[in-house]
């Protein structure tokens, strides 16, 4: 009797699966690529998959063969934002290098990253008034229209498969860029405005399932999975995460792919149609090692293209670095040293910040060219100076101890802490300059406008924007002409923010 149930249930259940109504999907997808639109040179360390110590990985043209490898027609290619900024090609052209290139690989959807807005709203729209691939958000929104800025979603069908596809961007946009390039924009919470487009979708085209391509980061992700069961997929950005294998939360499937274009994303599916749900999965990174591939001939030419038009001058060596540049976003690196060092020269200021989420790239020992201090600083941010008292001094640097995720580097500045103490209550002490921090005494600080401009994110508390001086100068401009002038650079750590458990004098 038994036995016979067990035949029976067997059958039923390789009858049943016969009945679904089951179809392929493949999802290709990428994002935080920065323009790294030229191969690169990586370690083991970093890619496993090299064949030897080192080798090249990413690039454009690369990603785009690899693109062209794993396409079918049962494909859709997703990319969660920040194609700009990172590179001099894209600062030149103040992000249209990025759209033409997009232009050639036409991914099915981008939803704009925080990183879009860096030349501002108004040239952004400019230069995707050329782009010819659906952009896609849905909690941007014009202040003075109330309209969306952006197309809030796009519908595709793939396989007979209807899909809807939702743009969204972390609520967190207004400290992640200058609040002058995002002024006219109000961002809306994610989750409410998500389900108010499931809704809208659900009832006007009733498509077979909802993914979201997703510039909030994986944490955020995380909670928008538990908080909207409808979401079959998110393809995620914006932390820079390496899923490697999807992660499965609540009913929603989750992805990145890293940053840089270092890995495409694949993700295959099982859609059960007539239950509008996803049947099965499975999904890897595959890492763009240049070796072994033909890099897409298009897509090259664009690139060398671009180079050679707006990039002129640029491998000029300018200097020589005896030793390697690392840069941390936690504790003092030697590269954030030295740049914060500089901007305290030039100011002459008491101290000098330089926020290390500035600091975009590693440079490795010998020759340094205008290029290296391009990518390394990218941004165009100009160098501002103000006075504070001491007492604001410490509580900015409290602030940075109370788990704050990015710390500034400092320059002028030396502290010690126990971050074993209370919350407010972990700086031991603070000298400038060799001498012991006055808290009644008015110091002048250097930075750059974007740190100074998000001085609540920072430093606990907002600057008066009436106290801060503007020298005008671009950060990366201010860097060549220092690394021209000092020829031959050697930078240290320094032990400028020390962290000890017990009392101990500098």
């Amino acid at each position: 009797m038994k036995k016979k149930f067990l035949l029976l249930l067997i059958l039923f259940n390789f009858t049943f699966l016969l009945s679904q109504n089951l179809r392929e999907l493949k999802i290709l997808h990428w994002n935080d690529f920065h323009s790294a639109n030229i191969p690169f040179k990586v370690t083991k360390k970093e890619i496993p998959e090299l064949s030897d110590s080192l080798g090249f990985i990413g690039g454009y043209a690369y990603l785009s063969a690899y693109l062209n490898k794993f396409k079918d027609t049962n494909t859709i290619t997703l990319h969660a934002g920040d194609d700009f900024q990172g590179s001099p090609s894209s600062t030149v052209t103040k992000g249209k290098s990025q759209i033409d290139i997009l232009n050639l690989i036409l991914p099915d959807a981008f939803t704009i990253g925080n990183h879009e807005f860096d030349y501002s709203l108004d040239t952004l729209l400019k230069n995707l008034k050329d782009a010819k691939f659906n952009v896609i958000n849905c909690n941007l929104i014009d202040k003075e229209t109330k309209n969306n800025i952006f197309k809030p979603y796009q519908i595709f069908e793939r396989n007979n498969i209807k899909i809807a596809v939702i743009g969204v961007i972390t609520r967190d946009l207004i400290t992640l860029t200058l609040k002058d390039n995002i002024k006219n924009i109000t961002i809306l919470k994610e989750i409410p405005t998500i389900r108010k487009y499931i809704k809208e979708i659900s009832e006007s085209e009733n498509p077979d399932i909802f993914i979201l391509l997703s510039h909030c980061g994986y944490e955020d992700d995380i909670i928008i999975a538990d908080s909207i069961p409808e979401l079959s997929v998110i393809i995620g950005g914006h932390s820079h995460t390496r899923i490697k294998n999807p992660k499965k939360e609540n009913k929603t499937i989750i992805c990145q792919a890293g940053e840089k274009g270092k890995y495409l994303g694949v993700l295959d599916l099982k859609i059960d149609i007539d239950g509008d749900s996803v049947y099965s999965y499975e999904g890897k990174l595959v890492p763009t090692i240049n070796e072994g591939i033909t890099p897409d001939s298009i897509v090259s030419n664009k690139i060398n293209e671009i180079e050679s038009e707006s990039l002129k001058g640029l491998n000029e060596v300018i200097g020589v670095l005896k030793n390697d540049w690392i840069r941390s976003h936690d504790k003092e690196s030697n590269i954030g040293n030295w740049m914060s060092d500089v901007i305290r020269k030039f100011t002459k200021a008491d101290i000098a910040f330089q926020n290390s989420g500035g600091i975009r790239k590693n440079l490795s020992a010998g020759n340094i060219t205008i290029r290296d201090i391009w990518e390394i600083a990218p941004f165009d941010n100009t160098i501002v100076y103000f006075k504070i008292r001491g007492d604001s001094i410490i509580k900015l640097i409290e602030h940075q101890l109370n788990g704050f995720a990015e710390k500034l580097q400092v320059s002028g500045l030396k502290y010690k802490y126990d971050d074993s103490k209370p919350l407010n209550n972990r700086l031991i002490e603070v000298r400038v300059n060799g001498k012991k921090l006055n808290p009644k005494k008015y110091y002048i600080v250097a930075t750059n406008n974007y740190v100074a401009s998000q001085g609540k994110k920072y430093f606990g508390f907002n600057i008066n924007p009436s106290i801060i001086t503007d020298t005008q100068k671009e950060g990366k401009e201010l860097f060549i002409e220092y690394v021209k002038k000092q020829k031959v650079i050697n930078s240290r750590i320094e032990n400028r923010m020390i962290k000890v458990n017990k009392w101990n004098i500098f």
